[in-house]
């Protein structure tokens, strides 16, 4: 076998560079094994901590890990893209992020949204059609174009459930994708999967000052809707228009009523926009910012 080598080497004209190739290899062989534990000794000591973790929940242990998402600045604000200036959040990006991806493609240049979605069915697949959309020329016609305009670096994406606490919760993922919630309902379950909570608060407080205010949050928690808005406590008064869900009562357990969103939400200083309601969702604006009603962009699609 050797042999056959250097004759076809030699044949080839190039028995010379191949001997200097396995010569440099061999050479190098025992400095680059020092070079290579060098570098992942620098590596260990540069990023090591403690990134994994146990979770109790309804007596059952799961295994966790803390997973970095969202880049901080030395103020501990969320870094946004370049030239953004308008922001907004939408609890609740269902499968194909409609409202997400019509409100970056009405504002290109400036603009982006916080997607929160806790579902993993929900949210598995427009990420992979991401990458294909960025990766493969097979895809071709509507579904390249609809991709490649609407999910771009201006969706900053957060997997999980915004809740009144920090921790961890069971999410209801049910055959009809768009139903799966928090809550119980009378909807066919398709499995149960353990996520993990955050305030509205929190997430709230990491917006840069340089935000006016959040132009529109939309909520659409499937009865869950009232309890994520109180998680913003007080930073509610950074958002311009809150749209919510207010018809989901009576097809999830424990859901709150209508007159119960209304009434937190004109007590917290909002005001209901006429001709607003779409499909059982109410948008409010910030009696604060009212004056720049006709500024903000709060359409959605249902």
């Amino acid at each position: 076998m050797l042999l056959q080598k250097i004759k076809k080497y030699y044949k080839k004209k190039i028995l010379l560079n191949a001997l200097k190739q396995k010569i440099k290899i061999i050479f190098n062989m025992p400095f680059r094994k020092i070079r290579n534990h060098k570098y992942m000794e620098k590596l260990k000591s540069l990023h090591e901590t403690e990134s994994c973790f146990s979770v109790n929940l309804n007596r059952k242990d799961y295994l966790g890990i803390n997973l970095p998402l969202l880049e901080l600045d030395e103020r501990g604000c969320i870094v946004l893209p370049h030239n953004c200036s308008r922001i907004m959040i939408d609890i609740g990006t269902s499968i194909n992020w409609p409202n997400s991806t019509d409100w970056l493609n009405r504002h290109p240049n400036d603009s982006t949204v916080i997607g929160i979605e806790p579902n993993i069915d929900a949210w598995l697949l427009p990420k992979a059609l991401y990458f294909y959309a960025e990766h493969i020329d097979q895809l071709k016609g509507e579904s390249k174009t609809y991709l490649s305009k609407n999910i771009t670096n201006r969706l900053l994406f957060l997997p999980v459930a915004i809740a009144n606490y920090d921790g961890y919760a069971t999410f209801n993922s049910n055959k009809d994708v768009g139903t799966s919630s928090l809550l119980e309902s009378d909807h066919e379950l398709f499995r149960e999967t353990i996520v993990p909570t955050m305030k509205l608060s929190k997430l709230l407080a990491k917006i840069p000052d340089s935000i006016k205010y959040i132009e529109h949050l939309k909520i659409d928690a499937q009865g869950f809707d009232l309890e994520i808005l109180k998680s913003a406590e007080e930073m509610i008064t950074k958002i311009a228009v809150i749209t919510i869900e207010v018809a989901a009562e009576h097809e999830y357990k424990y859901a709150y009523s209508k007159n119960d969103i209304y009434n937190y939400i004109l007590m917290n200083n909002f005001k209901e926009i006429q001709n607003s309601n779409r499909y059982g969702s109410v948008s409010f604006i910030n009696e604060k910012y009212k004056d720049d009603l006709t500024l903000i962009d709060y359409k959605i699609r249902v």
